[in-house]
């Protein structure tokens, strides 16, 4: 196990994270908490808030069977890479999406009030969600 190359250990640890990070966002606390509820509603498929050992069996046994393209039981070096290839081409697409959307003026660039007006749309949408904080209001534009 110690002699696994680390390109393989940094495929596992994104395949088990199950989470894509958008290129675009800011790293706010936020987006890390978005990012948890998208997790939780993908994996706690009864609803209850936790992960139970199940549930995570259950979500690893499913990223594993995507990613055993050939079914043979196991993952390959190569199976490992379009996992990872996949997954990054799923965040490009992603990332286009986002900048289109905040490009309000379709200049192709973003002004910082463009920047900040998507990243106020990206926290709202997040606060409307289940698993937003009991006490979270919605922050008002200055």
């Amino acid at each position: 196990m110690n002699n696994m190359k680390p390109e393989i250990w940094a495929g596992i640890l994104a395949i088990v994270a199950g989470v894509s990070i958008p290129l675009i966002a800011p790293a706010h606390a936020a987006d890390n908490e978005n990012m948890r509820a998208q997790m939780m509603a993908k994996i706690d498929t009864d609803h209850d808030g936790k992960i139970s050992s199940a549930e995570w069996k259950a979500a690893t046994d499913a990223r594993f069977s995507r990613t055993d393209t050939n079914g043979d039981g196991f993952v390959s070096p190569d199976e490992m890479k379009a996992a990872a290839e996949k997954r990054q081409a799923a965040r490009k697409d992603r990332s286009e999406q986002m900048f289109k959307r905040a490009d309000a003026d379709g200049d192709g660039k973003l002004s910082k009030a463009e920047y900040e007006a998507g990243s106020q749309k990206m926290y709202e949408r997040m606060m409307s969600r289940k698993g937003a904080g009991q006490d979270a209001q919605p922050a008002k534009p200055e």
